[in-house]
């Protein structure tokens, strides 16, 4: 991994003008995908809830409490991906050639009932 960005003064500020990057120590820039990478971040609604901790109310499309309630809403969503969180079952029919077969399947995880 290369976080350090250390170079020239004009390297430097040619970085620190760069809105996605962050100096996080006198010469070392990173942006949030170097943070995701160094943590090994792998689940993609984690990854999205951490981008928008990271900058709450601060990116000018949403405000403070748009970016809280997306962070919750990815965090849930982290839950589904992960296994950790039950599903909230939506019981379809299996229906074979016109005909109902007396399976359910669920339309979010897959399960099976009779």
């Amino acid at each position: 991994m290369n976080y350090s960005m250390i170079g020239t003064k004009q390297e430097n500020a040619r970085m620190s003008n760069n809105k996605y990057q962050r100096e996080i120590k006198p010469g070392v820039f990173v942006d949030v995908y170097d943070v995701l990478k160094a943590w090994d971040v792998r689940n993609p609604a984690l990854q999205h809830l951490i981008k928008k901790a990271l900058a709450v109310g601060q990116r000018g499309h949403k405000d403070a409490a748009e970016d809280l309630q997306d962070i919750v809403d990815s965090a849930m969503r982290a839950q589904e991906l992960d296994g950790t969180k039950e599903c909230e079952h939506e019981w379809l029919q299996q229906i074979v050639y016109g005909k109902p077969t007396g399976l359910y399947l669920c339309s979010k995880c897959g399960a099976q009932q009779l």
